[in-house]
């Protein structure tokens, strides 16, 4: 219990630092510009933060198993959670387009590294399963804004 809660802790220093690379604030994201348009359905911004926030904390549990001691499955975790950091930013731009292909690929390459680890990590990979679920989540919502923004450029031209 004591390594799951300091790798809470290294998870939200590592979320810190991947803001601060953005050059962003490392704590406040700006989404005024996506709340301009409607949301999907069941989403909410607030709804977003609080699922974000628990993932934030809920990554101590998979990295608690793996972190340094699997370097396959660290390095999935390093690129999987700076891409999920790199999701916020393109949303708050309302860079749908990017937002797309950043949960896609997050998406795509997590179910598929956790089918390739299965058999040798099963206990990890099933950790990796709500994760797995927020990055169906992004890509549900980011599909949405990316029509959505399609729509409305149609409309307007």
């Amino acid at each position: 219990m004591i390594t799951i809660a300091i790798f809470m802790i290294v998870n939200v220093v590592l979320t810190l630092i991947a803001r601060i690379a953005q050059q962003l604030s490392p704590v406040r994201i700006n989404l005024t510009a996506l709340r301009e348009y409607d949301p999907p359905f069941c989403v909410t911004v607030r709804t977003m933060k609080v699922m974000y926030a628990v993932l934030v904390l809920y990554m101590g549990v998979p990295m608690s198993m793996f972190f340094g001691r699997i370097w396959t499955l660290t390095v999935l975790y390093l690129l999987y959670w700076f891409s999920t950091v790199l999701w916020w930013y393109y949303m708050a731009k309302c860079a749908f387009g990017n937002a797309y292909n950043v949960s896609l690929g997050a998406s795509v390459g997590l179910f598929v590294a956790m089918s390739f680890f299965f058999y040798s990590h099963e206990e990890a990979v099933f950790a990796w399963t709500p994760p797995l679920w927020w990055s169906m989540y992004t890509l549900y919502i980011s599909l949405y804004f990316k029509q959505l923004q399609v729509k409305l450029n149609f409309i307007s031209s």
